[in-house]
């Protein structure tokens, strides 16, 4: 049957997936400053950028917003072969995963019990960035045809104004 379906990461899970290392132990880090080590099929997530910081640090953590044009021409290769395949574009990871991996997972969960305010502070700032990236990256159309970047701003469109009220 074969693979009908093309996709790419645009968001932070390109550092899991699209950044491929020969052997494990490998490291890299990515553009939030989460450090990534390769341990069997996909990167770790080994060191946050965020651990033991300050409320006032958290606030004033800036998101790669000059990284977007980069992440987003990641999508390039992917929509040039929309004719032949389906094309997705993945923008995960969720907004508290994607917090975890800024703060730490033990104290992004205790933030959430013992802050909730800031818990929900960061939470959103997570999903603003995703968000951004799909107002960036816009509406387009190809021939007459949706692109993927259509396909993802308008299925995100639709549901950001009920799902991201949430965060």
């Amino acid at each position: 049957m074969g693979n009908d379906i093309l996709q790419t990461w645009v968001n932070n899970n390109y550092a899991m997936e699209g950044i491929i290392h020969e052997r494990d132990g490998e490291r890299h880090v990515d553009f939030w400053g989460i450090t990534w080590e390769k341990e069997g099929a996909f990167n770790q997530p080994v060191d946050f950028p965020l651990a033991g910081s300050t409320e006032h640090e958290l606030q004033a953590y800036t998101f790669p917003q000059d990284k977007l044009d980069f992440l987003l021409h990641l999508m390039d290769p992917v929509v040039e072969r929309q004719e032949d395949l389906f094309i997705g574009c993945d923008i995960s990871p969720c907004a508290f995963e994607m917090y975890w991996r800024l703060h730490g997972l033990e104290q992004a969960l205790v933030d959430i019990a013992a802050n909730p305010q800031l818990a929900h502070m960061m939470l959103r700032r997570c999903v603003d960035f995703a968000h951004t990236e799909v107002v960036f990256y816009g509406w387009s159309f190809n021939g007459g045809r949706a692109s993927s970047r259509t396909i993802l701003s308008q299925s995100l469109s639709k549901s950001s104004k009920e799902s991201f009220k949430y965060c």
